[in-house]
């Protein structure tokens, strides 16, 4: 964790600190690499590879840890597979696997209260967001995205021309970046299914949202291409 850093933050000063930067506040060796990691109020929570899940306060002090998560199904997988992203909501932390295994952890006592695998996905895992209104959205490498209302049913398959690399809720569903498009879904009020969802090609690969505009791979910022249509309504 940095603060501000001065002129000076480059400078090294002893042979423990070789790699810090002199304006961190604290620092600490893992025996892992990390992989993924959240905000949880004042603290954070982090996964390290197959070593543990961990929360930690503002002053790097441990609050838990929790053992890292293991799938029988997914044994043959485990040298291939980590967690990539963390979810907190309430007094859980939803932690999912780039092969598709979540587990759900309690946030105050740090104890996995169940976990599951997430079915028929045509592809990896490399991100997952979840909004209150709008339910889950599954980012996939390859030409695929997945959207689920909650996590033990099947999801809804879309198919888009790359990896969608951020997306952001939308009116009844998500608006999403990605390789050279953009796009959208949104879901019926009466029943819930995928009413409608488009996409939009753009000359660049759209690497994050903020609100309409999408910052790109080049490093600048550019409006979110709206797919014609006029099922959709903008936010």
């Amino acid at each position: 964790m940095w603060s501000d850093a001065g002129v000076q933050s480059e400078e090294q000063d002893g042979e423990q600190t070789r790699h810090v930067s002199n304006s961190a506040i604290w620092t600490r060796e893992l025996q892992s690499e990390p992989v993924a990691m959240c905000k949880v109020g004042e603290c954070l929570a982090f996964a390290c590879l197959r070593t543990g899940i961990y929360m930690i306060d503002s002053e790097a002090r441990e609050i838990w840890r929790s053992p890292y998560p293991v799938w029988r199904e997914l044994e043959d997988l485990a040298r291939m597979d980590s967690i990539v992203s963390m979810i907190h909501m309430g007094d859980e932390l939803y932690c999912f696997t780039s092969s598709g295994g979540f587990s759900i952890i309690s946030v105050s006592r740090g104890i996995e209260k169940s976990n599951g695998i997430l079915p028929n996905l045509p592809g990896r895992v490399h991100r997952v967001m979840h909004h209150e209104d709008c339910g889950w959205i599954i980012m996939l490498h390859g030409r695929n995205v997945a959207f689920l209302s909650d996590l033990f049913t099947n999801p809804e398959i879309v198919n888009v021309p790359g990896p969608v690399l951020d997306a952001v809720p939308f009116s009844r569903g998500w608006k999403w970046t990605g390789w050279r498009h953009d796009g959208m879904m949104q879901r019926e009020v009466s029943s819930g299914r995928i009413l409608v969802s488009r996409t939009c090609s753009r000359d660049e690969i759209g690497v994050s949202l903020l609100g309409d505009k999408v910052l790109t791979n080049s490093g600048l910022w550019g409006a979110f291409s709206y797919p014609i249509d006029s099922n959709l309504e903008r936010q």
